[in-house]
């Protein structure tokens, strides 16, 4: 059965569903712990659920009203949903352990669309 889960910019493949792109055109400048090979491996072309792309453009703007720096071209961005939420992951690829750290998740509500969560992994 395949989820309604997909994996966003810069993605690996999740349940056999794939989008990705390169925000910036460049490897350069960016974290040398993230697994390039990784990153790049998943790039195709997929389609996206609309509801999910407004879901991100919620927690786009919470981040950005809270001046957060995510640097998101080095992040596998996973969309999944239950019965009332949006979840979206964020995932770093690292090329060996890390401790603490590297990931996120945002819960949002689908009535409202308001960001009710958003905390990154400790």
């Amino acid at each position: 059965m395949i989820s309604r889960s997909l994996v966003v910019i810069l993605g690996v493949a999740f349940h056999g569903l794939v989008f990705a792109c390169d925000l910036t055109g460049s490897r350069l400048g960016g974290d040398v712990t993230v697994d390039q090979d990784r990153l790049s491996e998943a790039r195709a072309r997929t389609t996206v659920s609309g509801a999910y792309l407004v879901a991100w453009d919620m927690v786009s703007r919470y981040l950005e009203e809270r001046g957060s720096r995510v640097d998101l071209k080095d992040y596998l961005i996973t969309f999944d949903e239950d019965e009332d939420y949006y979840i979206i992951y964020f995932v770093k690829p690292r090329l060996g352990p890390v401790v603490g750290g590297g990931g996120a998740k945002a819960l949002v509500k689908k009535d409202t669309l308001e960001v009710l969560d958003f905390q990154f992994a400790r």
